[in-house]
C-alpha cells in the first residue's frame, strides 16, 4: 500500500495534468537549491551540490529485478567512465535509520535520490535536463531494515522511499561518485578602492549583498577570472607589467602565477582552449598560459581606446568585452575573436549609452553580470541592454573592479578532426585557404588503387588538437558518389543516403592531446558511372565534440576523399 501522498498526486495528475504535480511539489517541498545540474555533454549530468554524476537517461536498461539492476550498474562503462552503482537509500550524513515512507508517510529527504527529487525538483513529468524519467519506483542499493529479501526504492511521482521485494522488476538509474569535492557556485568580485582595497568578496546575485572573504593584498586589482578546468581563481593588477596571481577561494591569499608580467588589465579564461585571455593598455588581445602566466601569443589589436572588462561565455567560449572607441563616445559591448590576425579582433554588438562598466563575467546561471563599481548589473549579450541593476550592500567596500563566476569544474574538451589537405591545421573553414581541394583529405587513404569488387583497406587518421583526451570517439566511414564535390558545399555534411562502410572507436589510450591514431577499415567498392566522383567520407563523433550538419570545410569532424571515375 502506497502513502496518501501518492494518491493525492495521482488524482491531481488525472484531473489537472502534470502541471499540477509540479505545483504540488513546489508548494510542498520548497524551492530548488541554488546548486546546479550541469549537463556534461556526454550523456551524464553532475549535481554540483553533491558531486554525484548521474546518467542523463533515467531508464537506460528498462525494468529489472534488484540483482539484475545491481549487476548492470556495477558493470556499466559509460562515457569512458566506470565506477557506476545504484544510488544509496541511506541518509547521506550517515546517521539515523533507513527512512521508509510506507509506515509513516515521511518525506525521505536526505538520500541520494532525494537530492534530485526534493532539492532539484526532478519529478516525473518535470525531469529538467534528464531524459526518460519513468512514473514509478527506482531501486536503491540499500536493503530494507530487517529484511534482506527486500530493498528500498524511490518513487518519482510522490517522492516516497518504499521497500519492495527484490524479485520485483523496477526501474534502475546509475550514479557514480566524481571523487571531487564540488566547488560551490558563487559570484566573486575584487575591490579596487579603499576602505577595503584588494578585498575578495562574494556577491548575492539576487540582492547584490556582499560578503568579504579576505584581502588579497593587491594594491591595484582590476581583473578577475575563474579557470573551470583547474578550479583556480585568477586576479591581476592594473599597473605596469604586473603579472597574474592565483587567489585562494576560502582565504583570498594571492600568490604570483610565475614571474613574468603580462600587462593585461581585464582577463577571462576560456575552457574551450584552456587559455587566459587579457587586454593590455595598447590595447592588444593576449593569449596567456594558465599554468605559467606567460604570454603565448598576441592575438591582435582591439579597436577601442580603453577596455573595461572581458568575459568568456560558458557554453561556447565566445569572448565579449566592453570599452570606449573614442573619448566622449558611448561605451560599447563587443565580441572578440581569438583567431590571430592583423585587423581589429573586436566586432561591436551595441552601444551602451551612459554605461561605464569596469568588469564583466558570465556566471553558471547563464547571466552576463557587470559592474560600474557600485552596482551589480545584468547585461543582455545580444542587445547590450542592461536588464537589472542593484546597488551593492552589506559590508563597507570601495568600488568593485573585477567579477568572476565560480563553480564546479568541467572536463577538458577534446577537438577531434581530420585534415582537408596537407596544410590543414584544424581551423574552420578550411576552404578556400589553405585547402583549395578540400575534398581530397590525406587522412582518408586507400592502400591500393580502387578496383570494383576488390576488398581494400582504408586507413583513417583521427587527430585531436584539443586540450583533453578523446575517449570513445566514434569513427564512421561511408561511401557515396556525386557529380561534383562542390555539391557538398550546399549540403549538411555527407549525403544522407551515403552507405555505411564501417564504424569503429578511438580509445583514450591511443589519442592524447595533439596526437593522431590510424584506424583501418575494409571496403569493397561498387561501380560508379564514368564522370562522377567516388567518395569516402568520415564522421567523427565524441560526446564533448559533436559533428555539425554543415559542409565538410566548415566542420573539422567531417572529412571526404573523392576521386573522379574515368578521368
Amino acid at each position: 500500500m502506497r502513502s496518501i501522498r501518492w494518491l493525492i498526486s495521482l488524482v491531481a495528475m488525472k484531473f489537472f495534468g502534470m502541471a499540477a504535480i509540479c505545483i504540488l511539489a513546489l508548494a510542498a517541498f520548497g524551492t530548488a537549491a541554488t546548486a546546479e545540474l550541469i549537463d556534461n555533454a556526454n550523456g551524464t549530468i553532475t549535481d554540483t551540490a553533491t558531486g554525484l554524476m548521474w546518467l542523463k537517461n533515467a531508464n537506460m536498461n528498462g525494468p529489472m529485478t534488484h540483482d539484475q539492476a545491481t549487476s548492470w550498474a556495477q558493470n556499466l562503462t559509460f562515457a569512458g567512465l566506470s565506477g557506476w552503482r545504484l544510488p544509496s537509500g541511506q541518509n547521506r550524513n550517515g546517521t539515523g535509520p533507513v527512512c521508509d515512507s510506507r509506515p509513516s508517510g515521511a518525506n525521505c529527504r536526505n538520500t541520494e535520490f532525494a537530492t534530485l527529487y526534493f532539492d532539484q525538483l526532478v519529478i516525473y513529468g518535470h525531469p529538467g535536463s534528464f531524459q526518460n524519467l519513468q512514473a514509478g519506483s527506482y531501486w536503491t542499493s540499500t536493503d530494507a531494515p530487517g529484511n534482506p529479501s527486500q530493498a528500498m526504492a524511490q518513487d518519482f511521482i510522490d517522492g516516497g522511499q518504499l521497500s519492495w521485494n527484490k524479485s520485483n522488476t523496477l526501474f534502475a538509474w546509475a550514479v557514480r561518485d566524481t571523487g571531487i569535492t564540488p566547488i560551490p557556485t558563487a559570484l566573486y568580485g575584487i575591490v579596487q578602492q579603499d576602505p577595503n582595497r584588494g578585498a575578495l568578496i562574494t556577491i548575492d546575485t539576487s540582492t547584490a549583498a556582499v560578503t568579504i572573504v579576505g584581502n588579497t593584498t593587491l594594491t591595484q586589482p582590476c581583473g578577475l577570472a575563474f579557470n573551470r578546468i583547474a578550479g583556480r581563481l585568477y586576479a591581476n593588477e592594473c599597473v605596469g607589467q604586473a603579472g597574474i596571481h592565483v587567489v585562494d577561494l576560502s582565504t583570498a591569499a594571492a600568490s604570483p602565477l610565475g614571474s613574468p608580467g603580462t600587462g593585461a588589465r581585464p582577463i577571462a579564461h576560456r575552457h574551450i582552449d584552456n587559455f587566459i585571455y587579457g587586454v593590455d593598455a595598447s590595447p592588444a588581445l593576449l593569449r596567456i598560459d594558465p599554468t605559467s602566466g606567460e604570454i603565448v601569443r598576441i592575438v591582435g589589436m582591439v579597436a577601442k581606446q580603453s577596455v573595461g572588462g572581458i568575459a568568456a561565455r560558458l557554453t561556447d567560449g565566445q569572448l565579449f568585452g566592453v570599452g570606449f572607441a573614442n573619448l566622449g563616445s558611448n561605451q560599447k559591448l563587443f565580441r572578440l575573436t581569438t583567431a590571430e590576425g592583423s585587423g581589429p579582433r573586436d566586432t561591436d554588438v551595441a552601444a551602451m549609452p551612459g554605461a561605464t562598466l569596469r568588469a564583466l563575467t558570465f556566471h553558471y546561471d547563464g547571466n552576463l553580470y557587470a559592474t560600474d563599481g557600485t552596482n551589480l548589473l545584468v547585461v543582455n549579450p545580444t542587445t547590450g541592454t542592461i536588464t537589472s541593476s542593484r546597488a551593492f550592500s552589506g559590508a563597507p567596500i570601495g568600488a568593485v573592479g573585477g567579477l568572476a563566476g565560480v563553480g564546479p569544474t568541467v572536463q577538458a574538451p577534446p577537438d577531434v578532426w581530420l585534415r582537408d589537405c596537407a596544410a590543414d591545421t584544424g581551423g574552420v573553414p578550411s576552404a578556400p585557404t589553405p585547402c583549395s581541394q578540400w575534398w581530397r583529405s590525406p587522412d582518408i587513404a586507400v592502400d591500393h588503387p580502387v578496383v570494383v569488387g576488390r576488398t581494400n583497406v582504408v586507413r583513417v587518421s583521427v587527430r585531436n588538437r584539443g586540450i583533453g583526451p578523446a575517449a570513445n570517439t566514434v569513427v564512421r566511414l561511408v561511401h557515396f558518389s556525386v557529380l561534383s564535390p562542390s555539391s557538398l558545399l550546399g549540403s549538411g555534411g555527407v549525403p544522407t543516403d551515403a552507405t555505411l562502410v564501417g564504424q569503429g572507436a578511438v580509445s583514450v589510450s591511443h589519442v592524447a592531446p595533439h596526437n593522431v591514431v590510424n584506424i583501418p577499415f575494409t571496403w569493397t567498392p561498387s561501380s560508379v558511372a564514368t564522370g562522377r566522383f567516388r567518395c569516402l567520407g568520415v564522421i567523427l563523433d565524441h560526446p564533448l565534440d559533436r559533428p555539425r550538419a554543415v559542409p565538410p570545410p566548415r566542420e573539422n569532424n567531417i572529412g571526404v576523399s573523392c576521386t573522379k571515375v574515368g578521368g
